[in-house]
């Protein structure tokens, strides 16, 4: 029912608020592809007849059944199960932009008809019909607008009922809380929602008959193609301007002079300059930081200061992602200081002192304080003992829980060396960036090296003293490895198939991009000279007469 929203912007209440009713947890606006639009892309769909309608009509209405994700999963389910990447989509509702670009191709096709019928002279009698039936279509969009709509959301008087109770201390039963949730809902909400609906249903009407006026006054004679064209550009850009203004004012808009940088530098506290200043170790790798100022997983910029174990990626793992919903916050004191150790956090930052033995105050100003880990694990540390479990989700119940990560780490995997504890062991970092990693390593006994990075294994390739060994999955999260005694240099690199062969073919494509340019400016110029060659025979034949 929120397709509406593509020609009738505010059916559904526009961006996340009260006036929001649709489904969706949170959106910042409809995807609005415009009445006029509309018009001519139901006139083109009817009408036209250019060689690439139907791709881009079908294009566009493919996306538009994608786009409704678990709404339509017949085809959904399928797609996302069995088809290559569908699963990499994080907001279905993106494939509008799709939609509306493919619908808007086809409509400029049913531009071209009208044009071409009144160019033509081919009478009125099929464009009339035409623009009836489009006119029919908008009726019921109209009507749907007016009296087709709910304007209550899913779910809404629960969630309004458990509030109040809660605010009251009354039981969610009580009449009182069913009277208070229709009341608020039938005074407040509703009457704000049909407001902004119906005026755009009324806006919706009067732009597309703006647009079939203009279309009988060319007809007619009253008004040039040109200024019937111009009228109508005019008035799609004013639609469209005054329904993006909604969502992206002029207020919203930054000096383009101001960077990224100077608006993040700006946010600067004394509790990053802080963190900045300590988190570096002697062997040159940085200590991570748990953000719990403001909201640690939404919020990217503490780590543009320094390294976090929050912030926000469109690309977050989804098993990293297992880590911070069942794991992180763990445990009796809030926090699961062992998944803390083991992500080599030092730092914390809060609003305020808390009594969590492991955790020190050693930074506190009007903006929060720095809490320090004293209990952190370095990049890369020895465990004393392998336990194995059956599969991945029994080893993050473990971590879940509290466990000692210096002592017990957690594999799937069955170690084929004899693990043993080594008080003598030693492992000094030698190297670390983001595509290169070295160590060096020391052991008397058989030992199981744990390393603080999280666990990739597309591109990734581990070597001891030269030699490929595995690179095991430790932790749920982080990367394990077997070492036998001695000393060792383990070194890990970065360098997947699929880059070195993407940037392989890259050049090739522009090698043949580049040859078939010159190539084909070669033919150009060759060709050229034999047509002025024969188009100028004299000059060839020509004699000395001395």
């Amino acid at each position: 029912g929120e397709l509406l929203t593509l020609v009738i912007p505010g059916s559904h209440g526009g961006a996340s608020g009260d006036a929001y009713w649709g489904p969706k947890s949170f959106t910042s606006g409809p995807h609005y592809m415009g009445a006029l639009t509309l018009l001519f892309f139901l006139i083109g769909l009817m009408k036209a007849r250019h060689r690439y309608k139907w791709i881009f009509f079908g294009g566009g209405f493919a996306t538009m059944l994608f786009s409704l994700g678990e709404n339509f999963m017949a085809l959904n389910g399928f797609m996302f199960n069995y088809f290559p990447l569908f699963d990499k989509f994080r907001a279905p509702e993106m494939w509008l932009m799709v939609t509306v670009f493919c619908f808007a191709v086809v409509a400029v096709m049913g531009i071209d008809w009208v044009l071409d019928q009144i160019k033509q002279k081919r009478g009125t009698k099929q464009l009339k019909k035409t623009l009836a039936v489009a006119g029919g279509v908008a009726v019921i969009f109209i009507y749907i607008g007016f009296q087709g709509l709910s304007f209550e959301k899913e779910g809404e008087r629960q969630q309004l009922s458990q509030q109040i109770a809660q605010q009251n201390e009354v039981p969610v039963d009580d009449p009182r809380v069913a009277q208070t949730v229709d009341r608020y809902i039938s005074n407040e909400l509703i009457p704000e929602r049909e407001d902004m609906a119906r005026g755009d249903t009324i806006r919706f009407a009067l732009i597309f008959g703006i647009g079939i006026a203009a279309i009988f006054l060319i007809i007619g004679g009253k008004i040039t193609p040109f200024m019937g064209i111009a009228t109508l550009c005019a008035v799609l850009a004013i639609d469209m301007i005054q329904v993006d203004n909604r969502y992206l004012s002029e207020s919203s808009l930054v000096d383009g002079d101001i960077s990224r940088e100077q608006v993040i530098e700006q946010n600067r506290t004394e509790l990053d300059q802080y963190i900045q200043n300590n988190n570096l170790h002697d062997e040159g790798w940085k200590y991570r930081t748990l953000p719990l100022l403001g909201s640690p997983f939404n919020d990217a910029t503490p780590a543009y200061f320094y390294p976090s174990i929050g912030g926000y990626s469109g690309a977050k793992l989804g098993y990293y992602q297992d880590v911070i919903d069942e794991a992180i916050f763990a445990g009796q004191a809030g926090i699961n200081l062992g998944v803390m150790n083991m992500l080599n956090v030092r730092y914390i930052t809060a609003q305020g002192p808390v009594q969590i033995p492991g955790l020190e105050t050693v930074e506190q100003t009007q903006d929060g304080v720095v809490l320090e880990n004293q209990n952190v694990l370095p990049k890369a540390w020895f465990v004393d003992r392998v336990e194995t479990r059956s599969n991945q989700p029994e080893i993050l119940r473990e971590i879940s829980q509290d466990f000692d990560p210096s002592a017990v780490a957690f594999t799937t995997h069955e170690p084929e060396l004899n693990i043993q504890s080594d008080a003598e062991s030693n492992v000094r970092v030698t190297e670390h960036n983001a595509n290169n990693i070295s160590l060096e390593l020391t052991r008397s006994e058989p030992g199981y090296l744990v390393l603080g990075e999280i666990w990739y294994p597309p591109g990734w390739t581990a070597t001891l003293n030269g030699e490929e060994i595995d690179i095991i999955r430790t932790n749920y999260i982080l990367r394990g490895f077997e070492i036998p005694e001695g000393e060792h240099e383990l070194t890990l690199t970065l360098d997947p198939v699929w880059y070195s062969t993407g940037n392989w073919l890259a050049r090739f494509g522009t090698i043949i991009l580049f040859g078939g340019g010159i190539y084909g400016a070669l033919i150009f110029y060759r060709r050229r000279e034999v047509t002025e060659g024969e188009t100028n025979p004299e000059e060839h034949d020509q004699t000395d007469p001395q």
